[in-house]
């Protein structure tokens, strides 16, 4: 178990409503600069809200992060979970995605992440955020096989 490792969630509001071929656009550019950072992840979107969730070494999680802060493409950032993780949950997607349903993005919003967050680092347990996403990527997953990296 790598103790190394952190993750963040958060969820945020499009600045304006984004064409399948902008979410492209974004998806390249996240998955060239995570791929360069060792961050890998997941992005559930519906073009008009974005659910993300990536992982990796603290000082690499927190580089990505402050990209995204400080990116146009999307405003109203509420973070869900910053917090060390025993494993990767996603270590073969430096940027998976989702084209997600409103209703989905809700629920991830909605649940429980930092409380479920042990205090001590030998009693890693995955969090009901954790759990919902994994449940989520899995399905999304199994009704589209063919999704690219």
């Amino acid at each position: 178990m790598d103790h190394a490792l952190h993750a963040i969630a958060y969820v945020s509001t499009a600045t304006r409503s984004l064409r399948p071929g902008e979410i492209d656009g974004l998806l390249l550019d996240a998955r060239g600069f995570n791929a360069m950072s060792g961050v890998t992840g997941v992005l559930f979107s519906n073009g008009e809200q974005f659910f993300q969730y990536f992982e990796g070494l603290p000082d690499r999680v927190d580089a990505v992060y402050a990209r995204i802060r400080e990116a146009g493409s999307h405003t109203d950032i509420r973070q869900l979970m910053n917090a060390p993780v025993a494993h990767r949950q996603f270590e073969t997607w430096h940027m998976g995605f989702c084209n997600a349903t409103a209703s989905t993005l809700q629920e991830l919003a909605q649940a429980r992440w930092e409380e479920s967050i042990p205090v001590t680092r030998s009693s890693f347990q995955r969090n009901d955020g954790i759990a919902l996403l994994v449940h989520y990527w899995s399905k999304w997953q199994a009704e589209n096989p063919a999704t690219p990296l």
